[in-house]
């Protein structure tokens, strides 16, 4: 199975999974892509400020824009990304505003044009020694993940994962790290 079919299998197992969670939902047709907008059981109302601050760093737009759906619906600030070096760039910033990323889920297979994943971590850590990495991959042998702390993460995703499951991450690691 070459690695496009992979990822295409992974998405459509992480929008199905999705689905199944959500009662009420918006799904945008552009093409063979799908947008899950809201998840009801997730919500969390009367909150004055967000959980945190999260960044979403993965090349795929589906992926970002379901996961940062998600952590909305956590009660979580979120942005996106799509490169290694947009993810520097966007953390630099915060910084600079002294309004910080608190974590930021980086997914494996992300290209750099730039600088290695490994780099971009190293990199991320020096700017800012505080935030925390999760690190975010369907392939769950890949060495960086199964590795994921001797490689600078706070933790791990393997995708497809569920709501609840990025909830559990979130908390664990902004409690432990």
């Amino acid at each position: 199975m070459t690695q496009i079919k992979r990822l295409q299998k992974s998405i459509r197992e992480m929008v199905t999974a999705l689905e199944r969670e959500v009662e009420r939902r918006e799904i945008v047709l552009v093409g063979v892509r799908k947008r899950v907008t809201l998840f009801p059981e997730a919500r969390v109302d009367g909150l004055k400020e967000p959980l945190g601050r999260v960044l979403v760093v993965d090349n795929e737009i589906l992926i970002r824009e379901v996961v940062v759906d998600m952590l909305k619906a956590l009660g979580y600030e979120a942005a996106m990304a799509c490169s290694g070096e947009e993810m520097i760039r966007k953390c630099g910033k915060a910084k600079k505003e002294r309004n910080p990323f608190d974590v930021v889920i980086m997914d494996l297979t992300l290209r750099c044009k730039t600088i290695k994943r490994t780099e971009a971590v190293r990199e991320l850590k020096k700017m800012d020694s505080s935030v925390r990495i999760i690190a975010s991959s369907g392939y769950p042998m890949d060495p960086m993940i199964m590795r994921y702390k001797d490689n600078g993460f706070a933790d791990r995703l393997v995708k497809p994962y569920h709501i609840k499951d990025l909830k559990r991450v979130l908390m664990r690691v902004m409690m432990y790290h």
